[in-house]
């Protein structure tokens, strides 16, 4: 391997050689440091930056998904709306857009109750696993569910209402990652018509077993 001295030319001086060659060592480790101090600059530079979004997603995004409320008013007694609502072994033939349906659990309905169930959404089959983590019966209670980085809640609750029953259903998601904080409003604007259309229809169709008597 050639000298570095080498390179500063045969006519000069040994010793100023010698001087001159450690100072273009110097310069190039000052430059290799120089690199290396602007490469982590920019590196922490951008974690604080991901660090102030993710900070900023979590105080403005504490329920991203707006939630999403339907009521209706069944003509029945509130002891048998909550029973049909709570059925869920029967939801496949009550509910058109359920078509499977797994209980996982063993017991009566209740808290802790869970189950596998596919319906379809946007024309297409979507399978997820559901649990009870509220339960007041016959006033409410709470369905959760996990998926893709959303936490979801169903609450449904139970009022008497002149000779019949006030059901009232909401329904809310929380994001879980930074992903689904950022695309949680754009999924709040393209999906909440379609979310209300597909909450009534099951109203609808719970309503009409309750209203009919049906077993």
């Amino acid at each position: 391997m050639a000298s570095p001295w080498n390179a500063l030319g045969p006519n000069v001086d040994p010793g100023t050689r010698r001087q001159d060659a450690w100072g273009v060592c110097f310069e190039l480790e000052g430059a290799k440091l120089r690199s290396i101090r602007l490469s982590r600059a920019l590196a922490e530079s951008a974690a604080r930056g991901l660090a102030w979004l993710h900070s900023r997603l979590q105080l403005t995004t504490i329920n991203p998904m707006a939630a999403i409320t339907v009521t209706t008013h069944v003509s029945a007694p509130l002891e048998r709306v909550f029973e049909v609502y709570t059925e869920i072994d029967k939801a496949v033939e009550r509910i058109p857009d359920i078509i499977a349906l797994e209980v996982l659990s063993e017991g009566p309905f209740g808290q802790g109750t869970r189950w596998r169930e596919t319906r379809v959404m946007f024309k297409k089959e979507a399978t997820e696993e559901m649990w009870v983590s509220s339960f007041d019966p016959p006033k409410s209670y709470t369905v959760d569910a996990e998926s893709h980085g959303m936490h979801y809640s169903t609450l449904f609750l139970f009022t008497p209402d002149g000779d019949g029953t006030k059901v009232s259903w909401t329904f809310s998601g929380t994001a879980q990652t930074l992903a689904t904080k950022i695309m949680s409003p754009i999924f709040n604007v393209l999906l909440k018509g379609t979310m209300t259309k597909c909450m009534l229809r099951d109203l609808e169709a719970l309503r009409d077993v309750c209203e009919s008597g049906q077993e």
